[in-house]
């Protein structure tokens, strides 16, 4: 009977210790109350408005805007085409030919040959600069080392003597 009772004890001290479930409902009911007490009607309030909003945009504000925009879309194409003919117009007055397929590739092969010049040439000079740098370099470790020469033999002549 001991260890029944040992049992029964330790359950209850672990359900005391680790179960937490009535706690935490007082405070989520408490919590929800305050909630409650304080928003008050403000919410029902804020809803009901937002939905009339909603309703006043659903039916007028979307059918003024919609006509609004293809009226506005219209006189838009209207512009673009007036425009585009004028564009032909002027260049059939001056005796161009104004498609881009066909000036496209010459003008890019063009401007493609140029670059690629201008970047042989970049990188013959720097190439070029490269060498007289090295050039430079290496004249001055020689002089370097022919002066640290002759002053190591001066030493050894006056050590020796």
């Amino acid at each position: 009977m001991s260890c029944e009772n040992i049992f029964k004890d330790v359950t209850a001290i672990h359900a005391r210790l680790f179960h937490h479930k009535p706690a935490l409902q007082g405070h989520i009911n408490f919590f929800l109350k305050e909630f409650e007490e304080r928003r008050g009607e403000r919410e029902v309030l804020r809803m009901n408005s937002t939905y009339k909003n909603m309703s006043y945009i659903s039916e007028q504000g979307i059918p003024n805007s919609t006509e609004a925009l293809h009226q506005c879309l219209a006189n838009l194409k209207e512009s673009v085409s007036s425009a585009t003919a004028q564009c032909q117009e002027i260049c059939d007055r001056e005796g161009k030919t104004c498609t881009q397929e066909e000036e496209e590739p010459n003008s890019l092969s063009t401007e493609r040959e140029r670059r690629a010049k201008e970047w042989n040439d970049f990188i013959g000079l720097q190439c070029e600069r490269s060498a007289t740098v090295d050039e430079e370099y290496a004249s001055q470790i020689e002089a370097l080392r022919s002066h640290y020469s002759d002053l190591e033999n001066k030493l050894r002549s006056k050590v020796v003597l």
